[in-house]
């Protein structure tokens, strides 16, 4: 198996978030790469993409990984993801198993898991789900309207709730060929991994500093 890790350089809502200090002098990358190399993944299967030849020089020196420089048009914040996931899986053959990796979850830590079960089930393409929060509400201010449950008399305890669940891009496996054809994630008919605990996906600073708390509690 493949697994690439999308690091560009620069984020617009969080800055340098992929690869500023984390935890103990760690980025986000070294976090990820050290729980990809602690499964059944060998470091030359391992590669970061990203626009910084300096950062792509320092992770390879640190743990012998393949750096995936990426041309400066895949790395504006305008160019279409699924571009993006085109050009980094057309390195690999066509019936190679790729997983896209992400390092903004840093909490999530069942890489091994996801890959057992994407063995063991036949689907085109397995990714990562989480149970969202309860009582959710969707609209824009002044019109939003409850999701799966009702206002007043017909209200729906937490416990009688439908579950929502929602997509946390933080692991998904599927063939090449399949990344080049649906040029995203996951296949329609995906199949859903659920983790127990839920994970921050890291898109602003305050979800920066809360992942920083829910890692050092978690791990140490």
């Amino acid at each position: 198996m493949r697994v690439v890790i999308p690091a560009k350089a620069q984020s617009t809502r969080c800055k340098d978030k992929n690869w500023r200090k984390f935890h103990e002098e760690k980025c986000l990358v070294d976090i990820l790469i050290e729980k990809l190399l602690r499964c059944e993944i060998d470091a030359q299967d391992i590669f970061v993409s990203s626009d910084s030849q300096e950062l792509l020089q320092g992770i390879v020196d640190r743990y012998d990984v393949n750096a995936m420089l990426r041309p400066p048009y895949f790395a504006r914040h305008a160019a279409p993801f699924g571009e993006v996931i085109a050009e980094m899986v057309s390195k690999f053959d066509a019936d190679e198993d790729v997983a896209l990796a992400h390092c903004t979850t840093p909490t999530f830590d069942e890489h091994q898991l996801v890959i057992d079960e994407w063995r063991s089930v036949n689907c085109r393409s397995i990714a990562v789900a989480q149970e969202a929060p309860t009582h959710l509400l969707i609209g824009n201010n002044g019109s939003m309207q409850p999701l799966g449950w009702s206002f007043g008399m017909h209200f729906t305890c937490s416990q009688d709730l439908m579950p929502i669940y929602q997509m946390t891009f933080s692991f998904q496996i599927m063939k090449a060929v399949e990344y080049r054809e649906f040029r995203w994630y996951n296949a329609p008919d995906c199949h859903w991994y659920v983790p127990e605990q839920t994970h921050i996906d890291i898109n602003s600073e305050q979800d920066f500093q809360d992942a920083q708390a829910i890692y050092r509690s978690r791990f140490g």
